[in-house]
């Protein structure tokens, strides 16, 4: 017998799979299904898994994680209630330092730093309650600098 994808009863379609995308590459490994030429499909893909939980979940299951399994941590910025940020060049002549003050920050604030140039990272960050002081080093170009500071 041959495929069939379209049945057609009188003047009506009652089945027509001619547009199915389905193909053995997007199709899970095991999965049967069946192409827009009505063949039969199973399915060769094969997926990588991700785990997304808290730090102290995955302290607490990581022997349980397989191997190559993409971790998800959602505890940075879980209750973040907004943020501040700066962006500026740093200096050439001199090191450049942002200071940050906000009654929510704390030690446990999360802060990213972007720069225009890979591999631009502060030379000091120091953090009290309240204040935050990112200081960068003096750099030979222009580097544009963004930081951000997440407040819970």
């Amino acid at each position: 017998m041959s495929a069939v994808s379209k049945v057609v009863f009188g003047n009506t379609t009652v089945i027509d799979i001619t547009d199915s995308t389905v193909n053995a590459n997007n199709l899970l490994r095991g999965e049967r299904a069946y192409g827009a030429n009505g063949e039969q499909v199973e399915g060769s893909l094969v997926t990588t898994p991700v785990w997304t939980g808290t730090q102290a979940e995955y302290n607490q299951q990581s022997s349980q994680i397989d191997n190559g399994t993409i971790v998800n941590i959602t505890d940075d910025y879980t209750g973040i209630d907004f943020f501040l940020e700066e962006t500026e060049t740093l200096s050439t002549s001199t090191t450049t330092s942002y200071t940050f003050e906000h009654a929510k920050i704390t030690n446990s604030s999360v802060i990213d730093v972007y720069s225009s140039i890979f591999g631009v990272n502060p030379s000091n960050v120091v953090v009290t309650t309240g204040q935050c002081v990112v200081t960068f080093p003096k750099y030979t170009s222009a580097v544009s600098m963004t930081c951000r500071i997440y407040l819970k």
